[in-house]
């Protein structure tokens, strides 16, 4: 955590960064570290893109405020287990007061690859939505669509 501050405050001290509009996005242990950083810093981060991520921090020392997240993870995951990214996902909706029964689906497609996405967007922080985009039979891989949807979910921000 330390290195990744300490990174955001050169390029914020030597470089003209909007730092309303910094995110952060990775596949694997760069999904866990996306999540991480959702967790103890979120309010350094406007968004998050995580592909089969999770967290290892207890959710108990989260810093409760609200990040934008769109998610990823394949259903029978043998490396970073479905259910931990289903953990994370629920903690960011509970974090940023998203409602659990108003919600969106849309299906994204690229390929072979499909997923119906559930869009929490109706959530009491304001415009902080978290997108869940499971990969039904996927394992541990990132989802041909995943980087053109993490870029439109960043672009709205």
């Amino acid at each position: 955590m330390a290195f990744a501050k300490a990174i955001l405050t050169y390029l914020e001290t030597n470089y003209c960064v909007d730092t309303s509009r910094i995110f952060a996005t990775g596949f694997s242990y760069g999904g866990t570290m996306s999540g991480l950083l959702g967790c103890k810093a979120p309010e350094l981060f406007r968004a998050l893109g995580i592909q089969a991520g999770s967290i290892f921090a207890p959710f108990s020392s989260c810093t409760v405020h609200p990040i934008a997240a769109w998610m990823t993870h394949g259903t029978v995951d043998g490396t970073v287990p479905f259910t931990s990214g289903e953990a994370l996902r629920d903690q960011f909706i509970k974090d940023n007061g998203c409602s659990t029964t108003n919600t969106q689906t849309v299906v994204v497609t690229q390929g072979t690859t499909s997923s119906t996405c559930t869009i929490y967007n109706d959530c009491t922080a304001g415009n902080y939505p978290v997108v869940w985009c499971p990969v039904v039979g996927e394992d541990h891989a990132m989802p041909s669509f995943a980087s053109a949807e993490i870029t439109k979910f960043f672009l709205q921000f």
